[in-house]
């Protein structure tokens, strides 16, 4: 027969996707739209499982619920509920009113059905079971009353004693031998009277029981003992029956056996269905076995007395039998209990005690770690009562390992605090530092961000400590200063490898950004009793990605606004450079313009002037769109090299000849014959770079010019006695459109060091620059490899 299951919701789609759901249970599906139309059904039919929405209007699901408890031709019909709203607390409080269960939406169809199929399976073999059981009882209590009846009127021996209990009854003489007719024997057996005088009787009992049947009756008689034994008695129809016979003494006055008198009990009927009953318990031991959770059940004296294997595998034994045998209070005693917000939990308070003294459900979120391991794990007790004749009669305890999703709660909230630090700035490392708050003291004891500057070096960014210290406090009272050798290994490590290093009271996880290192998140462990597992690691790992994004960031931000300061410094300068050689263009222009129009002869001193001042400043433009092109090639990769035997030094005595006339003060030459295979072209722009640099910073002072042959390496000095460079300064000249001394003091594009270290550097060499500081001159080093196969002095 099908079951019935009222569904109770008001929205009308909620109602049609659970039919669905459950359409192939082939249950009889009940809608009711409100609290009120499924409380009229229960008055007039009844139902085996109820469904039940929580937030409806007028009477919601919990005020249902605690209704239909109220009844009591309803209050054993299981609930379980439906809502949209996630929370622990709205699940206690579904408990609280009864609830066999509590489901969040959406939920997976196969989901419901199986939880559905096994509310139902359950009900029906507990109904069968307790009718099973209440047979039984009923055929033991029949037994005894027979027995009485037949001690009570043993003298007086009624036959009619046959017809009123349906067993067999029968007598023996003192020496336990048949010597009358016992009409229900003969029914039961289909002896003839014949075939049982005597000890005939015993050729209807089966072979293999006979012997050990015939020992104990005489062993009774001989000692004047009431006997009672079971054995297998063949039927008038040829089946075998299990009987149980009693035989008692009838004692004269003088302690004589006057004879005895005796019953058969057929148990055959009592056997199968004490069979069907065990059959029963194994498939629900069977089912209980299976399921996720552990469960467990105590009686009304809170002794244990079932639990299913996964009830024992958290409590760290081996099966259900096994922990039934340790007791309830040696399970308890197992484990170190906490409530959610760290306080110790008395034993008292467990929601099993309280369900057994109040009679009402109760649940309980703990945090607990058994005393012979270190994992703590989050699991969620809930105690629902069996309540009969008002008492509690039993208590079953479902325990749920909910320690990954207290732990996804955990690492999504601490992401989310962590996501909204990372994203309120890009104008510096603030948000970063910020995550250090983030993880003390909810993930770590301590906490350190550690970064690589440009240089390649690691500095403390910034550090926490759960006491409230800061910086390099904090790292120290961790235990884990800078100086820390360990500390300083495992951070190598990680920068080296970019692969995460812990332990179980360290974390450092790399702070990876587009394939490079940036630096390191460190978490640690600092008295806490705490300890680090894979799903700190994971959320560490986390952290210091995004971590490592809002870094880079960060530096991506600070660069394109460099960028864009020195895009807007470079079109200032390179708009004024350009305008600069084409003022004297243009008045030349104009000079020799009125010289035509004037229509006589123009004096060649005066054409000669006008022709080399835009000589002059026509190769002034040329060499600024020269080094314009050539910043587009070096940036776009085609810079190339056209790679034949050169003379280095002859090379830096051209370029000084060809400006030797435009300096102000003395250039001395000093070089030596070093050749190699290199671009003659791209050197010579790297010489005259290097002079004009020299030329334009050097006041007006000597500037020496020296080539030289190094063991393995040609190279080009060019210094000067000017201006000098501040040490900062030293590679940021080399940087495009950079410079160490002021544009509106100095001109160009501040693109010929960097033009110059592009070239040395296709070469295969390297260019740097020494200075005491300002006003102490500079000296620019070229070194550039050397071609042994082509020779040199």
């Amino acid at each position: 027969m099908a079951a019935t299951i009222l569904m109770v919701d008001d929205y009308p789609p909620n109602l049609l996707a659970l039919e669905a759901a459950l359409q192939p249970l082939e249950e009889r599906l009940v809608r009711a739209n409100s609290g009120t139309e499924a409380l009229k059904f229960l008055l007039a039919e009844r139902c085996s499982l109820i469904l039940l929405d929580v937030n409806m209007p007028g009477t919601d699901g919990f005020e249902t619920a605690a209704i239909i408890r109220s009844r009591p031709r309803t209050r054993d019909i299981p609930i379980l509920f439906l809502t949209a709203t996630a929370g622990q607390e709205r699940a206690h409080e579904a408990y609280e009113v009864g609830a066999v269960d509590y489901i969040i939406r959406p939920f997976e169809p196969q989901v419901l059905r199986t939880k559905v199929r096994a509310l139902l399976d359950l009900r029906e073999r507990a109904a069968r079971l307790e009718q099973d059981l209440a047979r039984s009882e009923d055929a033991l209590a029949q037994k005894q009353r027979l027995q009485i009846q037949a001690e009570r009127r043993l003298e007086r021996r009624y036959r009619g004693l046959v017809e009123a209990t349906g067993q067999i009854v029968w007598s023996t003489n003192a020496a336990g031998e048949v010597v009358e007719d016992s009409p229900s024997w003969r029914a039961f057996t289909g002896q003839t009277l014949l075939q049982s005088l005597g000890t005939g009787w015993m050729d209807a009992m089966h072979p293999e029981d006979r012997v050990r049947t015939e020992r104990a009756w005489r062993e009774a008689v001989a000692s004047r003992q009431r006997l009672e034994i079971e054995y297998r008695l063949r039927k008038h129809d040829g089946c075998w029956a299990d009987v149980l016979a009693r035989a008692v003494p009838v004692v004269d006055d003088d302690g004589s056996v006057l004879e005895w008198l005796g019953t058969n009990i057929d148990l055959t009927e009592h056997k199968r269905a004490d069979r069907e009953v065990r059959a029963s318990r194994d498939q629900l031991d069977a089912i209980l076995g299976s399921v996720a959770e552990g469960i467990t059940a105590q009686d009304a004296e809170g002794r244990l007395v079932f639990a299913n294997d996964e009830a024992a595998r958290m409590s760290g034994l081996a099966s259900g039998s096994e922990m039934l045998g340790e007791g309830t209070q040696a399970i308890v005693g197992r484990f170190e209990m906490r409530d959610e917000s760290g306080a110790p939990f008395p034993p008292e308070r467990l929601p099993g005690r309280n369900a057994l003294e109040r009679g009402r459900p109760h649940s309980a979120l703990l945090r607990v770690r058994r005393k012979d391991g270190k994992d703590e794990r989050w699991v969620l007790v809930r105690s629902t009562p069996v309540v009969a004749d008002g008492k509690t009669s039993l208590v079953i305890n479902v325990v749920q390992d909910v320690t990954e999703q207290r732990r996804s709660e955990f690492a999504a909230h601490l992401l989310s605090e962590a996501g909204r630090v990372l994203g309120s700035s890009l104008e510096s490392d603030s948000p970063v530092e910020g995550i250090a708050r983030v993880a003390v003291p909810r993930l770590a004891d301590w906490c350190a961000v550690d970064v690589r500057d440009e240089e390649g070096a690691i500095r403390l960014l910034t550090a926490v400590h759960g006491d409230g210290t800061q910086g390099e406090e904090a790292r120290a009272a961790s235990g884990r200063d800078s100086s820390d050798p360990r500390l300083a290994e495992h951070l190598a490590a990680v920068l080296r490898t970019g692969a995460t290093e812990s332990d179980r009271t360290l974390i450092i996880a790399p702070l990876r950004a587009r394939g490079q290192v940036l630096g390191t998140l460190s978490l640690g462990i600092a008295g806490s009793g705490r300890s680090f597992g894979p799903p700190e690691v994971r959320i560490a790992e986390e952290l210091a990605d995004r971590a490592a994004a809002a870094l880079d960031n960060a530096r991506l931000y600070r660069r394109a606004q460099e960028a864009v300061r020195a895009r807007d410094d470079f079109l200032s300068i390179a708009s004024h450079e350009l305008r600069t050689p084409l003022t004297p263009l243009r008045l030349q222009t104009q000079v020799l313009r009125r010289l035509l129009e004037s229509g006589g002869p123009a004096p060649r001193d005066r054409l000669a002037s006008s022709l080399d001042t835009l000589e002059r400043q026509t190769g002034r433009l040329e060499r600024l769109v020269a080094d314009l092109l050539d910043v587009s090639r070096i940036s776009a990769g085609k810079l190339t090299l056209q790679r034949e035997q050169v003379d280095l030094g002859e090379v830096a005595r051209e370029v000084v000849e060809r400006y030797a006339g435009g300096a102000t003060g003395r250039i001395s030459v000093s070089t030596a014959s070093v050749t190699g295979r290199w671009d003659r072209t791209r050197l010579e722009q790297v010489a005259t770079n290097l002079l004009v640099n020299a030329i334009k910073y050097g006041e007006g002072n000597s500037i020496d010019v020296i080539v030289q042959r190094g063991p393995e390496r040609a190279v080009l000095l060019v210094r000067d006695r000017g201006i000098g460079i501040a040490p900062a300064d030293a590679k940021r000249i080399f940087g495009r459109f950079e410079r160490a001394a002021s544009a509106s003091s100095f001109g160009g594009l501040g693109l010929g060091l960097y033009i110059a270290e592009q070239i040395v550097r296709a070469h295969g060499g390297s260019i740097s620059v020494e200075s005491a500081g300002p006003g102490q001159g500079s000296t620019f080093q070229v070194e550039l490899p050397i071609d042994d196969a082509a020779g040199g002095t």
